[in-house]
C-alpha cells in the first residue's frame, strides 16, 4: 500500500514538472515584445474601420481560403547566404533597396480569391516608399526603393506556411529566415538590381476582427547574437477594425534602418521621452500613424539620426537617449 502510494506521488510529480517545461514557448529572450501601435484618423482619411486614437491593444485573427493570387513567382530554388552589410540586410537608407513580396497563408489565414486587397497592398508600398524617398532628399540623400511585383515578377513570391506566424512576438523569426533562405535567390536578385539592401515584406490576409498589430524584425533585435541580418517585416493586413494602412508600412520600414519605437520605453528611448511624445501630442511617424492614402506624419531630426542620415540629433543630448546603430559605420 505505502508502495502504491509513492508511486502515485512521483507520477503527480512528473505530471506537475511536464506541465512547468511543456508545450509554452517563451519569446526571444532578446526580442521585446510588440506594444501597442498608436493610430489616429487623418483629416480626410479613406482608411477603412474606426478608431479614437488610443492604443491598441495586440492579438491574433483568423480567414479562410486557399486559391493563390499574384504573378507567377520565380521557379528558383537555393540555399543562399548573402553578404549582407554590418548591419544586416537593410543598412543604410540610401542607394537602392529591394523590397521582397512574399504573400503568405499560414494556420490562421489564407488569401484565398482576395486579389483586390493585395492590389491595394502594392499601392501602399509604392506610397510609403515614394514617401521615405521624398523625406531622405530633405536630408540630401538619394533613395530608390524598387517595389513593384507587377513590373517586376521576380520579386514576388507565394507560400503556404503550415505554421502559425500571425502572433504576437517574433518567435518563429528562424522559421521564416530558413524559408527566403532556401526559397529566394536573395544574391540573384540584389545582383540583377544592383540593390545595396533588401527587405522582406510578408503579407497576411488577416480579418478585421484580428488583433495583431503589423511589426518588424530588424538587425537591431540582434543583441545576445540572435543575427536578424535577413530583416523582415509582417504586415497583418487588417486589424482592430482598420486596415493598414501606408504610413504603417513607412513606419515598420523606419524599423529595418535603425528607427526605434516612440510610443514606448526601450534601450534607446526613456521614459521621460516617450511621456514628452505624449505631452506635446507628437506627429512623429514613429510615435503615431494615421490612416489614409496620404501620409501626414512628420520625419523628425530624430529619425533622422536613427537612420543614419545624420549624425546629431538635439533630442538624444537633450534627452539623454541611445546612440544610432549607424555610429562608427
Amino acid at each position: 500500500m505505502k508502495r502504491r502510494k509513492m508511486i502515485c506521488a512521483l507520477l503527480a510529480l512528473v505530471v506537475v514538472l511536464a506541465a512547468c517545461t511543456g508545450s509554452a514557448v517563451s519569446m526571444p529572450r532578446t526580442l521585446e515584445a510588440p506594444q501597442p501601435v498608436r493610430i489616429e484618423e487623418a483629416d480626410g482619411g479613406s482608411g477603412s474601420g474606426e478608431t479614437d486614437g488610443e492604443p491598441i491593444d495586440l492579438g491574433r485573427g483568423k480567414m479562410a481560403g486557399d486559391e493563390a493570387y499574384g504573378p507567377k513567382q520565380s521557379a528558383f530554388v537555393t540555399k543562399d547566404y548573402p553578404s549582407f552589410g554590418p548591419l544586416g540586410s537593410a543598412s543604410e537608407m540610401q542607394g537602392v533597396t529591394l523590397i521582397v513580396t512574399i504573400q503568405a497563408d499560414d494556420l490562421l489565414s489564407s488569401w484565398g480569391s482576395d486579389t483586390a486587397t493585395m492590389d491595394r497592398m502594392l499601392s501602399y508600398q509604392g506610397i510609403a516608399t515614394r514617401w521615405l524617398t521624398a523625406r531622405c532628399a530633405e536630408w540630401g540623400v538619394d533613395a530608390k526603393f524598387i517595389y513593384d511585383w507587377k513590373e517586376n515578377p521576380d520579386l514576388f513570391f507565394r507560400k503556404s506556411f503550415n505554421e502559425e506566424l500571425v502572433r504576437y512576438d517574433g518567435s518563429m523569426y528562424n522559421f521564416q529566415k530558413d524559408y527566403l533562405v532556401m526559397e529566394i535567390p536573395v544574391t540573384e536578385l540584389m545582383s540583377k538590381y544592383a540593390a545595396d539592401n533588401v527587405i522582406f515584406m510578408f503579407f497576411f490576409n488577416t480579418g478585421y476582427e484580428n488583433e495583431v498589430n503589423p511589426w518588424t524584425i530588424s538587425y537591431k533585435d540582434t543583441s545576445s547574437n540572435r543575427g536578424c541580418n535577413y530583416e523582415l517585416m509582417n504586415i497583418y493586413v487588417k486589424f482592430d477594425n482598420v486596415e493598414t494602412p501606408p504610413s504603417t508600412i513607412a513606419h515598420e520600414m523606419l524599423h529595418c534602418f535603425g528607427a526605434p519605437d516612440l510610443y514606448y520605453a526601450n534601450e534607446l528611448i526613456s521614459q521621460e521621452y516617450v511621456d514628452y511624445c505624449v505631452s506635446s501630442a507628437a506627429r512623429d511617424i514613429m510615435f503615431t500613424v494615421t490612416l489614409g492614402d496620404t501620409i501626414i506624419d512628420a520625419f523628425t531630426e530624430l529619425d533622422a539620426y536613427y537612420v543614419g542620415l545624420t549624425d546629431y540629433s538635439s533630442d538624444v543630448t537633450q534627452w539623454n537617449l541611445g546612440p544610432s546603430q549607424h555610429l562608427g559605420y
